[in-house]
């Protein structure tokens, strides 16, 4: 087993390809890699918080400056924009409280960090198999099913979808 949690998406591409193959020089034929990732679309919106944040907290020094701009410019956000008429200030009221909750350490990793570039299911899996590799499965193994879905959509998605990979990444489209 090789293990690359909270890396992937904060380094260069030049490392990522680098971690795809330091993976693939050591694993045993039957290994397996896990290579957790900040994942598209449901990183879009998030990505939107993220630039705000950067951009308000980029003029401050020490990381917990920056963490705390990060909150107070949140805090202010969601005060401010109203959820009457849009998704975005009912977005913001979420994001809001979900933050409340996140560790400084992990806001600053997250958010603040110089590098975070999601990416979609489908291209961290073509980079994969160009270095030699293959998608095996996701950690929960269960939400793999399109069966999860009303049995209207789980007939469309089989439709839509001719292979695994395809599969995997409409149904993060339906997740977000």
């Amino acid at each position: 087993y090789i293990l690359c949690h909270g890396v992937y998406s904060w380094v260069p591409d030049v490392v990522k390809a680098h971690i795809l193959s330091i993976a693939k020089a050591n694993l045993e034929p039957n290994g397996v890699a896990y290579v957790s990732y900040n994942t598209y679309p449901g990183w879009r919106m998030r990505s939107m918080l993220r630039d705000m944040m950067s951009f308000h907290s980029e003029r401050f020094e020490s990381p917990k400056e920056k963490v705390a701009q990060a909150r107070g410019l949140l805090g202010f956000l969601g005060q401010a924009v109203t959820t009457q008429g849009g998704i975005y200030g009912a977005f913001l009221k979420q994001e809001v409280e979900t933050f409340k909750h996140l560790s400084d350490h992990y806001l600053y990793h997250e958010y603040l960090e110089e590098v975070n570039e999601p990416t979609y299911f489908f291209e961290f899996s073509q980079r994969a198999q160009s270095h030699g590799l293959q998608y095996l499965g996701e950690s929960d193994f269960g939400s793999m099913s399109a069966s999860n879905f009303p049995r209207e959509v789980e007939l469309t998605l089989q439709r839509v979808a001719p292979n695994l990979i395809q599969m995997e990444q409409y149904m993060d489209f339906l997740r977000n």
